[in-house]
């Protein structure tokens, strides 16, 4: 009778060792999968600011001082523009901004599609 409470309590043991582990497997795999669709969309959204910044104007660019006064030049309207009509073939895009760090650190938006 002892021995096959102990053989009882070796099988349970068994089993939980075996739930875990598959538990951690699929943890494991989940996890993997997760880290390569994040690497592929981090990929896809590179890509993408790459193409944005070679269809881009530098000199309207450089020519943009991220104030109020901006909204009346031809450089601000030309590149929201082209902001605009790119959010518009983008599929699931909702808003592309145009954004410079300056030398304090702090982050400036000058144009918003």
């Amino acid at each position: 009778m002892a021995s096959a409470v102990i053989r009882g309590r070796r099988s349970s043991a068994r089993l939980l060792a075996g739930v875990l582990g598959l538990l951690l497997l699929g943890a494991l795999v989940a996890g993997w999968m997760v880290a390569g669709a994040e690497r592929d969309l981090r990929a896809d959204q590179l890509q993408r600011t790459r193409m944005m910044a070679q269809a881009l104007n530098p000199e309207s660019v450089r020519a943009l001082t991220g104030t109020p006064a901006d909204l009346g030049s031809p450089q601000y309207r030309q590149l929201k523009a082209q902001l605009a009509a790119a959010r518009a073939v983008i599929p699931g895009c909702r808003f592309i901004s145009l954004v410079v760090r300056r030398t304090g650190g702090s982050v400036c938006y000058l144009v918003d599609s």
